[in-house]
C-alpha cells in the first residue's frame, strides 16, 4: 500500500526534474561511456515502445474479436463490452479476466444458453490472444520469435511468480537490445 502512496509522487518529481537527472547521469558517466551508453537506453527506449504498441495491438484485436464474437451469438451491448475487453486487456494476464466479468453479467440476464456460449466465446478469443495472436504480434514488435517470447513468459513465472510473468518480455527486450550492444562492441574491437 505504501509504494502505491509513493511511486505517484516519485513519477511526478522524476517527470518535473528530467532534465536535472538527465545532466547529472551524463557528468556522472565517464567520458569514453557517455555515446556508448546514450546509444543503448535510445535503443532500449524503442525496444519497449515496440513492446508498449504491439500491447495495444494486441489489446484491439482481443477487443474486435470480443465484439464480433458476442454480437454474433446474440449478446446486446456488445460492442461497449468489446471496447470495455480491449481496455482491460492492456493490463497483462490480469485485465482479460477483468473484462470478462461484465460480458459474462450481461449474459447471464438473457439466458443460460447466451452465458454458456459467452464463456465459451470469450475462453476462445483469450485461447487465441494468449497463445497466437500476443506472441506474434509482440514478437515482431520486438523482432524475436513467438517461440522466445513463450519460452520468456515460463521462465518469468517460474522464478517470479505473477511479477516475473508480467516482466518477462520486457526484460527480454531489454537483454536483446544489450546483447546487440556487446556484440557490436566486440566486432568494433576486433
Amino acid at each position: 500500500l505504501i509504494y502505491f502512496l509513493i511511486i505517484p509522487f516519485l513519477v511526478f518529481y522524476f517527470l518535473k526534474d528530467y532534465k536535472l537527472m538527465e545532466k547529472v547521469v551524463w557528468y556522472l558517466t565517464p567520458r569514453k561511456w557517455r555515446k556508448k551508453g546514450q546509444a543503448l537506453l535510445k535503443d532500449i527506449d524503442i525496444s519497449l515502445g515496440n513492446f508498449i504498441r504491439g500491447q495495444i495491438l494486441v489489446s484491439l484485436s482481443a477487443g474486435l474479436l470480443s465484439m464480433i464474437g458476442l454480437w454474433l451469438i446474440g449478446v446486446p451491448y456488445s460492442m461497449i463490452l468489446g471496447i470495455f475487453i480491449a481496455i482491460t486487456n492492456i493490463i497483462p494476464y490480469f485485465g482479460p479476466i477483468i473484462g470478462m466479468v461484465p460480458a459474462i453479467l450481461v449474459a447471464t440476464f438473457q439466458s443460460w444458453k447466451t452465458l454458456l456460449f459467452t464463456v465459451i466465446v470469450l475462453f476462445i478469443i483469450q485461447q487465441i490472444e494468449g497463445n497466437i495472436l500476443s506472441p506474434i504480434i509482440v514478437g515482431k514488435s520486438l523482432q524475436l520469435h513467438p517461440a522466445l517470447i513463450m519460452l520468456a513468459l515460463i521462465v518469468g513465472i517460474e522464478i517470479g511468480g505473477v511479477v516475473g510473468l508480467i516482466l518477462a518480455v520486457p526484460t527480454l527486450a531489454i537483454a536483446k537490445v544489450i546483447a546487440l550492444h556487446i556484440r557490436e562492441n566486440m566486432q568494433k574491437q576486433v
